[in-house]
């Protein structure tokens, strides 16, 4: 006679829901043990200074649909220099009709008491195409020509030592002058 054994269906493995960016980690027990996604030496949490400057960002971004490099240079100039946006300063400034004509320029940043501009060069859009890099440096020339200082902030030197760089630029100084050309 044989006997039936009826075997126990393990449970299923449920993994931990992964937590979405700006909120905080769950510690997770299964089965008497810790679990914690995503944690370790090399994953800090994020602080909840960080937290906020991601919070101003995601607002800024859907009023203005800026980049993260151009928010960067945003905030340093109204919270570290008192800027006040339109006033003492014009975010994406079109300079001889802009985007909308041939020849027209967009200054990321316009001083116009300076009559200082300044260009955030993305690697991606402005360094990497042959073209593009030449396209920037006959507009930097022309509205040099015009009598107005253009800065070009660099995103890997934003992101490196942004003080350093807005510093230099806000002195009218360009903060790179040796960058190679990629």
């Amino acid at each position: 006679m044989t006997r039936k054994t009826t075997a126990t269906r393990p449970t299923p493995f449920r993994a931990p829901r992964i937590p979405q960016a700006g909120r905080r980690r769950r510690v997770v027990e299964q089965e008497g043990r810790e679990l914690r996604p995503l944690a370790g030496p090399d994953i800090p949490m994020p602080s909840d200074v960080e937290e906020e400057r991601l919070a101003r960002y995601a607002a800024w971004r859907a009023r203005t649909n800026g980049s993260l490099i151009e928010f960067i240079v945003w905030e340093w100039l109204v919270g570290k220099k008192k800027q006040i946006p339109g006033v003492d300063f014009v975010y994406q400034h079109p300079v001889f009709g802009g985007r909308t004509q041939f020849g027209g320029y967009l200054l990321d940043f316009w001083f116009p008491l300076q009559r200082m501009g300044w260009r955030v060069m993305g690697l991606r859009w402005h360094r990497t195409n042959p073209d593009d890099r030449a396209r920037d440096n006959l507009a930097k020339q022309l509205l040099s020509s015009k009598g107005m200082t253009v800065i070009d902030l660099f995103e890997d030197d934003l992101m490196e030592r942004p003080d350093f760089v807005l510093n230099k630029a806000w002195r009218g100084e360009q903060a790179n002058t040796g960058r190679a050309v990629i």
